[in-house]
């Protein structure tokens, strides 16, 4: 109920604060973040820029069968990398840069989804999420820029390692693993999430993922021969190597240690190292320098230092995966993809978009809070300082090498870390942890079951359900039902007394109606969990107690034909076509991350059924369930989904008609408006 309910004006004709406030800041935040990516796109496509130049000229080597590390050409990149840009060989160089910009940009739209849906559980609002969106687009403008300039491959590698990690989440394994291994055959940064799934003893997914980054790895043979590609492999091992054992912090994979780069090994072998006479921390690469420490043992401090940050780090995260989508691995995840910049032998600002998922985890946190805490804010006022205020433009090009050289990047990194990792250890916030809280096994619970001609059906409903167990109650809603319902009812009721309830209605007046009257019984007497169900036996009663106990952290929970492990009986084709379609349909248009949106199969906390009723939901035919879902998802709930086998009715006919599938289709467009006019800012409520 929190957040829905609508407050009065103040006076006389001021207009009510709590569903609408003035919209400006959004608008503004939507035009400057549009302003900044058109002006880097339109100047990226008139003079293309950036290192894409370089990749596609490496797939075009490999198309010709040239060697790919001639001339010293990205000495860094497996020949994976050359492969992946093989397409782009067909563009024009500016054709190619718009191509690999829009596609970057669409890669930042996936990640912000995905982590959104990594971070179910921290129940943030969608109006939070706007602006915990925006805030991390800016503070990590300076990043992502960069690499959308270089064709945004960073960004798009981070997209398809959380997208892999999300299917992990939701149980697919095999898939997860395979996609985070093809992002580690392309750059090999990203096997430190590899090494994460082994520490959490994932098995199948990790088994996965080195097939497809060994699969991946040796596909360019295809077009070079095994001979040509044992030669190349052999060349990137050694330019590579320099990077983990050079002892001297000022030599790299590149040779010289440029200044740009941000990695830790060399940031603190520059900053240990003396330099040599009249160089300072600049362009060169060379630090101020500390008293007594050579070359040799500024480098064996920072690789101690660089192993001591991944050994401490695992040791935090060393416990076992108890629940897959819970904030502790979103924390922990954000995290890793940090230290696979820092521990990186090169990571450059481009490859500093890794920021991103810390920077939204850490966003869910504060806005769940509603408190910045001061180590945040010191942090953030650092942040913006150094990079955003202090860019090239503003301080010159001295000063940013400077702040490179005094290691001032990547020192925001670690702090940026460090709160991730205090964060993953204190408390959870108050709407996680009353999420946390489980119903409580003594509370009763209400199943709401609307009725239309099902004499022949409610029976043995009934009897199922009260046998489950003796703290479930049955409310049957009958809208003055042609047979003899209402009154095998009213037997029922009468058979057990204060168990099963009957609400008579005049009349036909909608599933959406029956629902809500059923609910607001079920919590009139006392209800602290409500279930909705289907009286057509199409929900088999003895999977309740299945969705009763993922209650215990969610909000709701649909029995869904379409997560691993449900699935449709009995049922026709045609049917199943136009469920799927429906289901899909929705989820393209209103962004739902609920599955099976127009299941009625469900179970809703006390607070979510409070929530449902205050809503305001305009449908009332079986639309209504793809409403309340959006309605819920819009306010924070978190929605789980437990496997069910939807059995087509087995007595009495179904009542969807076509009349309720058109009534489906204005809902979903009416619901979209609603959306895009949120988007667009024209409507914002204030949640409490």
């Amino acid at each position: 109920m929190q957040g829905l309910e609508e407050r009065t004006p103040d006076r006389p004709g001021a207009p009510a604060r709590g569903r609408f406030r003035p919209v400006a800041a959004r608008r503004a935040a939507v035009l400057v973040l549009a302003a900044a990516v058109v002006s880097q796109g339109a100047s990226i496509i008139i003079v293309p820029r950036g290192d894409l130049g370089n990749h596609v000229e490496w797939a075009r080597r490999l198309l010709d069968g040239r060697f790919l590390y001639a001339g010293g050409l990205n000495l860094p990149y497996a020949p994976a990398w050359a492969l992946a840009h093989v397409p782009l060989v067909l563009l024009p160089p500016r054709a190619a840069a718009a191509v690999t910009f829009l596609a970057g940009l669409l890669a930042a739209a996936v990640l912000l989804a995905v982590l959104h849906r990594l971070l179910r559980p921290a129940r943030a609002t969608r109006e939070e999420l706007f602006w915990i969106d925006a805030a991390a687009l800016v503070l990590a403008s300076r990043f992502l820029l960069r690499d959308l300039a270089d064709g945004g491959p960073n960004t798009a590698l981070l997209a398809l390692v959380f997208t892999g990690l999300l299917f992990w989440v939701r149980g697919h394994d095999a898939a997860g693993g395979a996609l985070v291994g093809i992002a580690t055959a392309l750059k090999w940064t990203p096997a430190l999430f590899l090494a994460w799934l082994a520490w959490k003893r994932q098995w199948r997914a990790l088994a996965a993922g080195l097939l497809a980054a060994a699969a991946v790895t040796a596909a360019p043979a295809l077009l070079t021969g095994p001979v040509s590609f044992a030669r190349h492999v052999k060349t990137w091992a050694a330019n590579v190597a320099p990077g983990f054992t050079s002892g001297d912090p000022a030599s790299g994979v590149l040779g010289p240690e440029p200044v740009g780069n941000l990695a830790l090994r060399p940031v603190l072998g520059r900053l240990l190292a003396a330099p040599p006479s009249g160089h300072g921390p600049t362009r060169d690469g060379a630090g101020p320098g500390f008293p007594g420490f050579s070359p040799a043992a500024a480098s064996v401090a920072s690789a101690l230092a660089a192993a001591a940050l991944l050994a401490g780090t695992a040791w935090l995260f060393r416990r076992p995966v108890t629940t897959r989508l819970s904030p502790e691995i979103s924390v922990e995840l954000a995290s890793v993809a940090l230290l696979a910049v820092l521990l990186s032998p090169i990571a450059w600002r481009s490859h500093a978009v890794a920021v991103l998922p810390a920077l939204v985890v850490l966003g869910h946190r504060v806005a769940l809070r509603r408190r910045l805490g001061a180590p945040a804010a010191l942090l953030l006022g650092a942040w913006i300082l150094v990079l955003l205020v202090l860019n090239r433009a503003v301080a010159g090009e001295k000063t940013v090498d400077l702040l490179h050289g005094l290691g001032l990047f990547t020192a925001l990194l670690l702090g940026l870390l460090a709160l991730l990792v205090v964060e993953r250890r204190r408390p959870a916030p108050e709407r996680e942890r009353a999420l946390a809280t489980p119903a409580g096994p003594g509370g009763p619970t209400f199943v709401v079951v609307p009725t239309s001609g099902e004499a022949e059906n409610l029976p043995g409903l009934a009897r199922r359900l009260l046998a489950l167990d003796e703290g479930i109650h049955l409310v049957v809603v009958d809208d003055a039902s042609p047979d003899e319902t209402g009154a095998i009812a009213d037997a029922l009721a009468r058979e057990n007394p204060g168990r099963v309830a009957v609400l008579h209605r005049p009349g036909k007046l909608g599933l959406g109606t029956a629902y809500l009257a059923g609910i607001e019984a079920a919590l009139g007497s006392g209800a602290s969990r409500v279930a909705t169900m289907d009286a057509g036996l199409s929900h088999e009663p003895e999977r309740l107690p299945a969705l009763l106990e993922a209650s215990g952290r969610a909000d709701v929970v649909i029995g869904s034909r379409y997560v691993p492990g449900g699935g449709a009986v009995d049922s026709p084709l045609s049917r199943r076509l136009l469920s799927r379609a429906a289901n899909l349909a929705a989820q393209a248009t209103l962004g739902l991350e609920t599955r099976d949106a127009t299941a009625g199969f469900r179970v809703y906390r006390r607070h979510a059924a409070g929530t449902l009723l205050a809503a305001g939901v305009v449908s009332s035919g079986y639309s209504f369930l793809l409403e309340t879902t959006f309605l819920l998802e819009e306010k924070g709930s978190v929605v789980e989904e437990v496997p069910i086998r939807f059995r087509d009715r087995r007595e009495g006919r179904s009542k969807i008609s076509r009349g309720e599938i058109g009534k489906a289709g204005a809902t979903v467009a009416r619901l979209a408006a609603r959306r895009l006019r949120r988007l667009l800012g024209a409507t914002v409520e204030v949640p409490a």
